[in-house]
């Protein structure tokens, strides 16, 4: 079946009017470029540019990538998490064995307190012990004294009675002191006992919470490497993707469109030769247009004499310019 070459490049959109960076471009620029042969070679280049046959290829857009880099994760060390939760763990530990050691001492302070009070308090009454039977002594020699017993075996047997009383009621105030200041020795032991019971269950509290830390801390280990493992597998394999489509996409770039377009039709040729027909049109009608604004003389040298003109045309155009210009009146 022919091809209609004409639909071909209004599909490709190489037409008189074409886009360059997405805005229109008039091929017709006479206006605005007309003061030197420099100007005139830029619109001819510029004509070439906008009837070849790349400037389809012009938006040609390759899969970007990503630009989001893998996540990098170093996890910590068996050694580093429990140094981690025992540093967590520090000031509970720190604060409860204060507050046993505080406690305890407290109470062996109130008992030393209370030793100490009524070993004043035996002083005190063993001092009024001694006073009243030293004065009831008094109060009996005196007595017998004026009876004139003062020497006899009854004011001797009345003075030991009053010795024996004395010493057995401080005997009894010292049994109980000491009694009692036996049961406080004992309590104080037995608050050091306390003591270390209390720090005792403290390290096993210490360590099943330190034992729980360190596995919290663990999981947490595990499920960020998986989390960084799963978000690094979906880049790759993003990425895989992306170098395939990329791929596909350079090599139709690189290989394909031009054969792709032989392949569905006759040969780049013929859509070369319509290309090369269309821009011998257009830079004929620009000079043209460009010598029009010379006089007939001036425009004649200058189109026999400028190379720039003269490489531009084929001979048909060029012939066609030259008659152009003689045809003016």
């Amino acid at each position: 079946m022919a091809i209609d070459y004409s639909k071909l490049l209004k599909d490709l959109n190489i037409k008189a009017n074409l886009e360059k960076n997405n805005k229109t471009v008039e091929i017709n620029p006479v206006n605005t470029i007309k003061s030197t042969s420099s100007s005139l070679e830029e619109g001819l280049k510029n004509i070439d540019e906008q009837y070849s046959v790349d400037k389809q290829f012009e938006n040609v857009v390759l899969p970007k990538s990503s630009g989001v880099q893998k996540l990098e994760y170093q996890p910590l060390t068996d050694g580093e998490i429990e140094n981690l939760a025992k540093n967590s763990l520090a000031e509970y530990y720190n604060k409860s064995t204060k507050a046993i050691m505080e406690e305890t001492q407290n109470q062996k302070n109130d008992l030393s307190d209370y030793k100490k009070q009524l070993y004043d308090a035996l002083a005190q009454k063993e001092s009024v012990i001694q006073d009243t039977y030293s004065q009831a002594k008094s109060s009996a020699a005196a007595e017998a004294l004026k009876r004139g017993l003062a020497r006899s075996s009854i004011a001797l047997s009345q003075a030991a009675a009053f010795d024996q009383e004395q010493a057995q009621q401080i005997a009894q105030v010292r049994n109980s002191y000491i009694e009692q200041a036996a049961e406080i020795d004992y309590k104080i032991a037995e608050l050091e006992t306390k003591k270390q019971s209390a720090l005792n269950d403290l390290d096993i509290t210490y360590a099943a919470k330190l034992a729980i830390e360190i596995d919290e801390l663990k999981k947490e280990r595990s499920d960020k490497i998986e989390e960084v493992q799963k978000y690094n597998n979906e880049l790759a394999k993003y990425e895989a993707e992306y170098n395939i489509n990329r791929q596909k996409a350079e090599q139709d770039l690189t290989l394909g469109q031009y054969e792709i377009l032989k392949n569905k039709t006759t040969g780049l040729s013929e859509i070369e030769k319509e290309l090369n027909t269309h821009k011998q049109e257009k830079k004929f009608e620009y000079i043209l247009d460009y010598l029009n604004s010379m006089s007939k003389k001036e425009a004649l040298k200058l189109a026999e004499t400028n190379d720039v003109i003269k490489n531009s045309l084929d001979t048909y155009y060029y012939r066609k310019l030259l008659n152009a210009i003689e045809a003016r009146s």
